[in-house]
C-alpha cells in the first residue's frame, strides 16, 4: 500500500515480515528494512 510519494507498507505474512519500504525516484526500493539498503 503506498503511503506516499517514497514510502510503502509491505507485509509477506507467510514469513513474518512486515515493514515500509522506501523507493527512490525512479520506483526503486531504496531502503528495505532488516535485510537490505541500496549502496547506490
Amino acid at each position: 500500500r503506498r503511503l506516499d510519494e517514497s514510502r510503502y507498507a509491505y507485509a509477506a505474512p507467510m514469513f513474518g515480515y512486515e515493514a515500509v519500504l522506501t523507493v527512490s525516484l525512479a520506483g526503486f526500493v531504496v531502503d528495505y528494512p532488516s535485510l537490505w539498503r541500496s549502496a547506490a
